[in-house]
Order: structure tokens, then sequence, then C-alpha cells
């Protein structure tokens, strides 16, 4: 009767979608069944016998089975095996070379340690595509369907951000509101069509002549902001005018139309002052220096002026 039970489990466990092995207190492998000599790119009978470090050290030096992401081998399989009998049941996961994923299962029964793997590969695919999913989703909520910047809803979330780094180590932090001289003529006179391409093409120009740490965004209608950290309101005003005398040489060809425009704009600049500056106090300001800078001509960048202090 034993005889039967032990061939039916051993049977049971070659038989079994789950790798299945068995140590001993020395880490040499007893049994496994094939699915766990695969974990080290071996056939069962070449696995039998071998301790732990010797199954992972060739499955390392010949790129099969369970994937090592290390250059000292030595010391990375001191870690692992250091860690093995610590707790009686620990679970992990690992990835295979063939791109397979397993969940380990380690046990520890009197001096034998127990390793049982699940294959998760569809588990992994499928978190996989929810992650790729969700970031597609965040990007699409983010960014601006026209001119594929970051919309007014990025803007505000990330401006927060920035405004609060500035508050807690008191650094420069600048805010550029920018506007399309005239853009309603260009409406008028070449149709809406026209006027989304000059959009476009303005928020290209403009973003492809910032810093990677500046965060350029569109708020609505032909207006748009920089944010602009670790820069102080001079270096943010040299920024503006040197952007802004580039944007005054550029053509702009409409198409179907074929018509060349050409654009100025008018910006906005204020300042981080301190701890009761919001980011709608630093729009505030910059909206007031947007708008001087449109009385003066257009085609011009104002600096705000310091919020005045309270109390």
């Amino acid at each position: 009767m034993n005889s039967q039970i032990n061939d039916l489990l051993y049977r049971l466990l070659d038989e079994t979608p789950n790798a299945f092995g068995v140590f001993d207190s020395n880490n040499q492998l007893l049994y496994c069944n094939a699915n766990m000599a695969n974990v080290f790119g071996l056939s069962r009978q070449q696995a039998t016998g071998l301790t732990h470090r010797e199954l992972m050290r060739n499955a390392y030096n010949n790129g099969l089975g369970v994937r090592t992401d290390s250059e000292d081998f030595e010391q990375w399989i001191s870690d692992v095996e250091s860690r093995q009998r610590l707790d009686p049941v620990r679970t992990f996961e690992s990835d295979l070379f063939s791109g397979e994923w397993l969940k380990i299962t380690q046990v520890t029964i009197d001096d034998h340690l127990v390793l049982i793997g699940t294959n998760i590969t569809e588990l992994k695919d499928t978190e996989a595509r929810l992650r790729t999913a969700l970031e597609e989703l965040n990007d699409v909520a983010n960014t601006d369907v026209l001119t594929s910047v970051a919309n007014r809803r990025h803007f505000f979330a990330r401006a927060g951000e920035e405004l609060a780094r500035a508050q807690r180590y008191q650094h420069p932090l600048c805010l550029m509101l920018l506007d399309i001289d005239y853009f309603k003529q260009v409406n008028d006179q070449f149709g809406h069509h026209a006027g989304d391409q000059v959009l476009q093409f303005f928020a290209r120009f403009y973003e492809s002549g910032l810093r990677k740490i500046d965060f350029f965004a569109r708020l609505g209608g032909e207006e748009f902001v920089v944010l602009l950290p670790e820069t102080r309101l001079p270096d943010a005003m040299n920024l503006g005018n040197r952007l802004r005398e580039q944007l005054t040489l550029q053509s702009i060809y409409t198409m179907p139309e074929e018509q060349q425009l050409r654009i100025t704009v008018s910006a906005g600049i204020s300042q981080f002052e301190g701890s009761g500056d919001s980011v709608q106090t630093l729009l505030s300001r910059a909206d007031e220096a947007l708008y001087r800078a449109k009385a003066h001509g257009r085609n011009c960048c104002e600096a705000a002026a310091p919020w005045p202090a309270v109390g």
C-alpha cells in the first residue's frame, strides 16, 4: 500500500505543471521533476546530485534556465543561499532566459529545502499589458490633443510639485506665460485649420528650445506656459527674449492652402518670491506682466513685479 502511494506521489510530482525539487542539508539536489531541472537549464539526470550553487552556476554560464542579473556570480549566489533557510516559508519571483516567469516558494522541513515553482508568465504578461494601458491612459489624460504637449491639468500638477520643491529647498523658480500675438486674425483670415497648424508649430518650436528640466504646457487657446526650475528672473528674461526673437525668423507653411505665415509672441515672466507664493499667484503676476507686454506693442517680454509683502 505504501509503495502504491509513493508511486502515485512520484507520478503526481512528475506530471504536475509546477516545478518541484528537494535539497538536503548540504544543498544537494535529492529529487526534482523535469520542470525544476529546466529551471537550471538541465535534464533531470544531469541536475540530480548537483548542489544548488552548481545548478545556478550552470544556468549563469550557459544562459539557460533562471536568469541571474549580476556580474559577480559568487557574491550573488552567496547572498541568495544565506537567505534560504532564514524563514520556514519564503516566496519570490524569478524570470527565465526563455522569457517565462516563476513564482518560487521555498519551504524548510527539518534540514531539507523544498522548492515549488509555479508558472506565472501569463499573469506577468497581463500585468505588463495593464501597466502599458495605464501609462497610455495617463499620457492621454495629461496631453493636449492638438499640440501633443502637456495640457492644463498636467501643468497644475507639475507646477505644484515644482513650487513645493522650490519652497522646501529655497531654490529659484520662474514661470513664463506666453500668448501668440494676433492669433484670432490667423483664424479669421486663413481658417481654423491654419490656426491649428500655427499652434502645432509654435508648440514644437518652443519645446525644442527648452532644457530637459523645463516644463512646457498649453493652458488653452493660444496661451502656453513654461515652468523654469533652478532659474532666476534675469536668466528667464534672457531665455524668453532669445526664443521670442528666433520665432520672428520662422516661416510657417500651412497645408493644404500653402500659406506662408509669420507669428510673434508676447510673454510675462514671474519668479518664486517666497513661502507665500502659490501656483496661482505666480500665474497672476505673470498674467499682469503679459498684459503689459501686450499694451507695449506685443512681441516682447515683461517681468512681473514682486508680490507685495503682507504685514
